[in-house]
This record gives structure tokens, sequence and C-alpha cells, in this order.
């Protein structure tokens, strides 16, 4: 309800109705955007482009273990 009577206090009820009257259409509502955030809006906030994937590594180049746990050992005996 605050917001409702600082626009009653601060905007004639002339300015008003023209406000409300006039259609929302997505070129009004981006310049609107642009004039309102333009003294806060930094670039480094717009989303960087897509990287592209590196291709995945076979897996042929894996290193062979180091050490073992006591069941790979039994499971390699009971072959």
């Amino acid at each position: 309800m605050v917001p409702f009577i600082a626009w009653s206090v601060t905007i004639r009820a002339e300015e008003t109705i023209e406000y409300f009257e006039q259609p929302r259409t997505v070129v009004r509502v981006k310049a609107r955007l642009s004039e309102l955030l333009s003294d806060v809006w930094k670039d480094r906030w717009l989303k960087a482009p897509p990287r592209k994937r590196r291709p995945q590594q076979q897996k042929q180049n894996q290193q062979k273990r180091t050490h073992s746990s006591v069941y790979r050992i039994l499971e390699a005996h009971q072959l």
C-alpha cells in the first residue's frame, strides 16, 4: 500500500491516468527499462557466449592403479 501512497503524493492524477492508458509494447518496456537501469547496469553482466565442448579423451590413456584393495586382489585370484 505504501508505494501507492507515494505515487499519489508525488505524481498528479492526470499523469497517472495518462500513464496507465498508454498500451504496453515490448519496445516501450525495453526503452523504459533501459532508461531506469542506465546508471546501474554493467556490461560485464551480459551472458557469456556458449563455449565449445572439448572432445572427451579416450580412456586408454588412464594410468594404471598404484595401489589395490583387498577386494580387487581376491577377485583377481579367484579367476
